[in-house]
């Protein structure tokens, strides 16, 4: 006989009711309630509307994964009052059922009423939550959800982090908790960012917007940005999302540039929504500060695609543009350079003290020489104006709107630990390869802090690729040395930038022209071992062999040591050799094909 659990759980008697049954939770929702999420879940609405950062979950939005994790601030979930000037409420109103007050629900396989709310749940329990909502003396619900644990590489990867996703004594399902309190960390957004999202939206309706965000490290760019693209993905298919903050990336690891065409909500973190970008180049570092040359051209390269390519059949997709948080020195001068190459509709400055209501839709007037700062870094004003070099705007015709908000996070971020979580995230994919090849070692280690050392690498042979180092000069003798054990973006650039230098020293790898060239990402790689006999890179990649096909370099990863994300204390040394070696036998064969002898 299956367990059942019902009744208010927890702090969510004063918000909702719930019903716990066979690892499932049904959860009914007051009006106007805001809910603290804590962990990570599947969630679907039954009935009414949520909102979600910016996003709003209905029930034809299916199952969403929600990840709120400890190192972050909290997720809230909302449920939505019928008046549209609700702060927090996106202003879409709940359905006509709900907003008459309905309390009672009936299963969806019974025939109702027009006026009477369908639930997708069995009738007995349908029946129990009726009760339990009568009991409370209801007479205000307004969402009905189902939520279940959410199982995948990626949070068992993220589950074996210290410090990332909570556990409880006690929870509404696996490695889930709600709380009608809102904590200190909770993730609320003000009045101003839902004026923003707003004014983009009714701009999308006559032209594509181009939105930049701007703001020093730490101030919630991110955060708004992600805020923008959910919102805007209520009423459009997909939104373009122009990744410029090297350091602290979004949908990649961290020293890649890429744009992105988001077709589904970011209800977490950066590093719990990985996805392939639409076209992306390798920077190599965390600043832009080491090339800003090749940062600029990077930049350039990919808006163009963007206009020529995405826009082309999308003229009113919106973009949103992430920029570096550097914005002192030299930062300031890269920075006018994003925005000459971008031309912005609007313009976003995350600062602080910034009242309700004010500093919102404003122009930026006519440059003018004389008024210029020189390099101030604070070259944007208090949202009346920019200031900065006279390389700057120089365009009559060109008046951005600009807006200061409030910062949005109440979590401080620790950089190093979100750059390390992109990489495990990258990498997640490639869990169950790791188990398969030892399942025995599942109960004996900590396979989600060592499954990079278990999965099977792939095969390249050096004739196939070229080997480069960007940002430095490496002696062609110290090449392979520099890139053995070490992250490697897989890469692709043109024909013609590689060289080959098998006439004057045979069986030496390749090497490109330049020092800086525009090198398309592909993916990433850890480059467990060199075969010098067979003329073998050995490397352990999610990627797939068509993928890795179009890939003809080699570019060492400075952005992280691999020793950072593998950890080797829960590795069994006394049968492994040590990073970045293993002790099976490796077998060569082609690009992209599998190399593991066990």
């Amino acid at each position: 006989m299956s367990s059942r659990k019902e009744g208010s759980f927890g702090l969510l008697k004063a918000e909702a009711q719930c019903l716990k049954k066979d690892g499932v939770c049904v959860a009914a929702v007051r009006r106007g309630a805001t809910l603290c999420l804590q962990g990570c879940a599947q969630v679907r609405v039954l009935t009414g509307v949520m909102e979600v950062n910016g996003f709003l979950l209905k029930q034809e939005t299916g199952f969403r994964a929600l990840y709120s994790p400890s190192n972050c601030s909290h997720l809230t979930l909302t449920a939505l009052d019928a008046n549209p000037h609700v702060e927090g409420s996106a202003g879409f109103p709940m359905s006509p059922e709900l907003a008459g007050g309905s309390s009672r629900f009936y299963p969806a396989s019974q025939a109702t009423q027009p006026n009477e709310v369908r639930v997708d749940l069995e009738p007995v329990d349908a029946e129990r939550l009726n009760a339990m909502i009568a009991a409370g003396g209801w007479r205000d619900v307004a969402v009905v959800m189902l939520l279940k644990a959410t199982d995948s590489a990626l949070t068992r990867c993220l589950e074996a982090q210290d410090g990332v996703l909570p556990s409880f004594k006690h929870s509404l399902i696996p490695g889930f908790q709600m709380l009608d309190s809102v904590s200190t960390h909770a993730l609320t957004f003000t009045r101003n960012a839902y004026q923003l999202a707003s004014d983009v939206m009714a701009f999308s309706h006559q032209s594509g917007p181009v939105v930049v965000v701007s703001g020093v490290s730490g101030s919630g760019k991110s955060t708004l940005c992600r805020f923008l693209v959910n919102y805007l993905l209520n009423r459009h298919p997909a939104v373009g999302y122009l990744e410029c903050d090297v350091g602290q990336t979004e949908f990649t690891v961290p020293g890649v540039c890429a744009l992105h065409v988001v077709r589904e909500p970011l209800l977490g973190p950066p590093y719990t929504h990985p996805q392939k970008a639409s076209r992306a180049y390798y920077y190599g570092g965390k600043t832009p500060k080491d090339q800003p040359g090749l940062y600029g051209r990077i930049t350039a390269a990919l808006f163009e695609h963007f206009m020529a390519d995405v826009r082309k059949s999308s003229p009113h997709m919106p973009l949103i543009v992430n920029s570096c948080g550097w914005l002192t020195d030299l930062g300031v001068p890269i920075f006018l350079e994003l925005l000459q190459t971008v031309r912005p509709t609007h313009l976003v400055k995350l600062e602080q003290d910034v009242p309700e209501g004010d500093g919102t839709n404003q122009t930026i007037p006519v440059w003018d020489d004389a008024s210029a700062s020189g390099s101030h870094p604070d070259f944007i004003g208090s949202g009346i104006g920019l200031r900065g070099s006279s390389s700057g705007l120089h365009d009559d015709q060109y008046e951005p709107i600009v807006y200061c908000l409030q910062p949005h996070l109440r979590h401080t971020k620790n950089s190093k630990m979100m750059r390390k979580l992109a990489y495990v995230a990258y990498f997640s994919p490639i869990y169950s390869s790791a188990l398969d090849m030892a399942p025995h070692l599942e109960h004996t280690m900590n396979i989600g802090r060592s499954f990079l050392l278990l999965a099977p690498p792939k095969s390249v042979s050096w004739s196939s690729v070229a080997v480069h180092v960007l940002h430095r000069k490496v002696p062609s003798s110290q090449l392979l040395y520099a890139l053995n054990g070490r992250f490697v973006a897989l890469g692709c650039v043109e024909e013609e930038e590689i060289v080959s230098h098998e006439s004057r020293y045979p069986g030496m790898v390749k090497t490109l022209h330049s020092q800086l060239p525009l090198v398309k990402f592909i993916g990433l790689g850890l480059l467990r071992g060199i075969d010098m006999e067979s003329k073998h890179f050995y490397i352990t990649t999610p990627e797939d062999s068509e993928s890795l096909t179009r890939v003809n370099v080699l570019v060492l990863d400075q952005a992280e040591d691999p020793d950072n994300i593998v950890s080797r204390k829960d590795f069994p040394i006394n049968n492994m050799v040590p990073v970045p070696y293993h002790s099976a036998e490796f077998i060569s064969c082609d690009i992209g094909q599998y190399c593991w002898k066990p």
